[in-house]
């Protein structure tokens, strides 16, 4: 499996347009990784911990020349499963291979949900 995908705000990947790299968020700081996600999984992870406000996008990324620092590893909390976790400083921008949209879908008057979108250029990110 040579692409995985990450979650992250829109302003981190305006910010990783910018400076080059896709910044960790705080969890990941935490423990010293950068954690990945099977494409099964985007939508579960978006609607689990993004809001709506953070105008979240999907970063496919080309593990390839990184596979040495690549681990699948047993989560230990909700979802549990096996997970792909990146042991690097950042995902490098050049890694990214595309940027999918994750529109939301209103489920009812009080709540929406995340589905992965169409693929967007660099330019409609901003």
């Amino acid at each position: 499996m040579n692409h995985l995908y990450r979650v992250v705000p829109k302003e981190d990947w305006v910010e990783a347009e910018r400076c080059g790299r896709v910044p960790r968020c705080q969890a990941d700081k935490r423990r010293g990784r950068v954690h990945l996600n099977e494409l099964k999984d985007v939508e579960l992870v978006a609607n689990r911990w993004f809001s709506v406000e953070e105008e979240p996008v999907v970063l496919e990324i080309d593990v390839s020349g990184v596979a040495e620092y690549l681990k699948w590893e047993e989560r230990t909390e909700e979802p549990l499963g096996i997970w792909p976790n990146l042991y690097v400083e950042c995902v490098l921008v050049e890694n990214v291979v595309r940027v999918f949209a994750l529109d939301s879908v209103p489920e009812d008057k009080s709540a929406v949900s995340f589905r992965i979108g169409k693929a967007l250029s660099k330019e409609s990110v901003f």
